[in-house]
């Protein structure tokens, strides 16, 4: 329809403004030739690009979708379909774009690394480490493979292979983002912290894994250092992605309640985008004593396929609303619920522990208690928990050295402050 000059002109000119971040002039000049040509391929893919820069994502994957329809066989276009699906969190449409990606280029690493991407994000890790390997056999000089093994690694709690791999990726790109998180959590999670510290200086601000690093420490309760990390996330970029909500729960736990409800309720103000946005309303309104309403938050989830980790995550939520409302019998339920779905996570045996010594029975809280400090030896929690326990027994002494330890861990959680203060009037 259009002169060879004039086609190349246009490409010329918007790959220049795509280039350049100019996104709206790209998407203008663009949808100018679409609907002059609407089955021009190339014309397609450059305003799916565009589109999905602006965050139009569920218009950038009509148009790809449409372009697939004219030629099934683009295996570059199921993988920019794959990403938009990933930033809609469809993972399960991710993951079917990203393999007819692979039906059409089995052997081609860059379709294996988003494939294996994807199945991490959906905590498929052993089915990713496979995706990866062949990866590997394809093209042993890639970086990102090994830098994704090291993740891979690290989730399946293969600190050493972690590391290796992890170290392997940095010697093809000694700023590769991915394998020096890696590096930063198996040196905290080995319990070398001061080792880590060359690998999180490599991190830089944008960093896409700074709000995977930030979660995955207060996860196992190294709170201290994850706080600056997540301070810094939500200082640059707000609410975006649930940092807020990390940031925010940080924040009670320093007693700092009035700059929490701040942020809980510009949480509840933003619209709803992905499924993971009802659990950070969830936690929003339990951040603001609305226990009632978190409780309708997390129901939007029953009858729902989640993985087993969110749907612990869920119950165990599900449980400390119910607690909040005096209703000891739900909350112990779905704290057993939480434990019966994913018996590694510590929270619900504090929540479990928690029910006991409402109900009296405080050698079963003591077990409870002990097995969430087994599971998470950082936990804060756990150890106040124990004091507690330590307290109903009359035994002060021992809730003195209990709640010590605590604050040990975590010398800022303003609640084990109080309770230290409180206990010593007694002594």
């Amino acid at each position: 329809m259009f002169g060879d000059a004039k086609m190349r002109k246009m490409f010329r000119v918007a790959s220049g403004l795509l280039h350049a971040g100019k996104y709206a002039a790209a998407e203008v000049l663009l949808r100018k030739w679409n609907e002059k040509d609407p089955d021009a391929l190339p014309i397609m893919d450059f305003l799916s690009h565009a589109l999905f820069r602006q965050g139009k994502i569920d218009e950038a994957i009509s148009i790809l979708l449409r372009s697939l329809e004219i030629d099934p066989q683009q295996f570059e276009t199921y993988l920019r379909l794959s990403q938009c699906y990933f930033q809609n969190d469809r993972m399960d449409l991710a993951l079917a774009a990203a393999e007819s990606a692979e039906k059409w280029q089995p052997n081609y690493t860059k379709v294996l690394c988003i494939k294996a991407y994807v199945l991490m994000h959906m905590k498929r890790f052993d089915e990713a480490l496979i995706t990866l390997n062949k990866a590997l056999n394809v093209k042993k000089s890639n970086g990102l493979v090994y830098s994704y093994l090291g993740l891979v690694y690290f989730e399946l709690k293969d600190y050493d292979q972690a590391m290796a791999t992890a170290k392997t990726a940095i010697t093809f790109k000694r700023t590769d983002e991915c394998a020096n998180t890696v590096l930063t959590l198996c040196h905290f999670f080995s319990e070398q912290p001061e080792a880590a510290k060359p690998y999180l200086a490599e991190l830089s601000k944008s960093s896409e894994y700074l709000n995977y690093l930030a979660f995955r420490l207060f996860e196992a309760r190294y709170v201290e250092d994850a706080f600056p990390i997540s301070e810094s996330i939500y200082i640059d970029r707000g609410l975006d992605r649930g940092e807020g909500s990390l940031y925010a729960v940080m924040l009670v736990r320093r007693g700092r309640i009035d700059e929490a409800g701040l942020i809980y309720e510009a949480i509840l103000a933003q619209p709803v985008k992905k499924e993971a946005d009802h659990f950070n309303r969830g936690v929003a309104l339990a951040g603001l004593q609305r226990f009632e309403e978190a409780v309708e938050c997390y129901r939007l989830y029953e009858g729902k396929e989640l993985s087993a980790e969110f749907s612990a995550a869920i119950a165990n939520n599900f449980g400390n609303a119910w607690f909040n409302l005096d209703d000891f019998e739900r909350a112990e339920a779905e704290f057993r619920r939480s434990i019966d779905l994913e018996p590694t996570l510590a929270n619900p045996w504090i929540g479990l522990a928690e029910c006991h010594l409402e109900a009296g029975n405080l050698a079963e809280a003591e077990a409870a208690l002990r097995r969430s400090v087994e599971l998470c030896p950082r936990m804060t929690e756990g150890f106040l928990g124990l004091s507690n326990y330590f307290e109903r027994r009359g035994d002060v002494e021992a809730a003195i050295e209990q709640v010590r330890r605590a604050l040990e861990l975590e010398p800022s959680h303003a609640k084990s402050k109080a309770t230290l203060a409180r206990l010593l009037e007694r002594t």
